[in-house]
């Protein structure tokens, strides 16, 4: 382990998009992982009651918020579509 970082391999971007597109991805972006800059509007949306019956998602608010809170050696998030 390095900084606290469990020991694994380090994939490249390009490696990364390759596989997704091999899978029938069209797109393959990424982001640093950290607190969405949406959060606090999620927040908002939450309190206000507009989850209607979805109230599971303020169970896990804080980890929907920054994915580092359930993965805190996490670095990059990579999307799909």
């Amino acid at each position: 382990m390095t900084d606290g970082l469990p020991a694994g391999p380090t994939l490249d971007a390009a490696a990364v998009r390759r596989w997704g597109q091999e899978a029938g991805l069209r797109h393959v972006g990424f982001a640093a992982a950290g607190p969405t800059p949406s959060a606090a509007a999620f927040r908002g949306w939450l309190a206000r009651g507009e989850a209607a019956g979805m109230s599971y998602l303020a169970l896990s608010a804080e980890a929907r918020a920054d994915p580092r809170v359930r993965f805190p050696w996490i670095r990059t998030v990579v999307a799909g579509a």
